[in-house]
């Protein structure tokens, strides 16, 4: 009996066409993933958590020493606007004078920063950051100063308007 089941399932199998299937290049698909993912990579860095408990490279100490005193007191900040007046008004609060290096952008850097219970050195990391490297800022806790310098890799023979301004 089962010589006869067994030659039968052989003959039913050998009879069987292979179906086709219409299946697009996988590379592609790995492709628009990748790209997908990279996106999202280039804001990930914006959030605080687990893997990326502070982001960096926005912010320079002079005197590689922690950030201590002023620039960790504890404030809050809602603020929408150049990335400038953030530098400028968080200073001020903690008793820093600011300077410029570099030429500005020929449009204005505009952030958005809504922060509760952080620090002025938080807060204006987060102002940074999201201006993706274009300005960048040095701190001598020391002098109490900070810096912004500006990246830009161009010149403009058109100075930025604010440029002919006083401060």
């Amino acid at each position: 009996m089962r010589i006869i089941v067994a030659t039968g399932a052989l003959l039913l199998a050998g009879c069987a066409q292979t179906t086709n299937f219409n299946t697009k290049d996988v590379g592609l698909m790995v492709d628009k993933s990748i790209t997908d993912i990279d996106e999202e990579k280039k804001f990930v860095y914006l959030e605080k958590s687990a893997f990326n408990k502070r982001p960096v490279g926005v912010i320079t100490l002079v005197h590689k020493e922690p950030p201590s005193g002023a620039l960790m007191m504890p404030m809050s900040a809602i603020f929408n606007g150049p990335v400038e007046d953030l530098i400028k008004s968080t200073a001020t609060k903690i008793g820093y004078s600011v300077r410029k290096y570099g030429e500005r952008p020929g449009a204005p850097a505009l952030v958005a920063v809504n922060r509760h219970n952080d620090t002025a050195y938080g807060i204006m990391e987060e102002g940074l950051l999201q201006t993706h490297g274009l300005v960048r800022i040095t701190i001598d806790q020391r002098h109490k100063s900070i810096t912004v310098r500006y990246k830009r890799p161009e010149r403009s023979p058109v100075a930025h308007i604010d440029d002919t301004r006083l401060y």
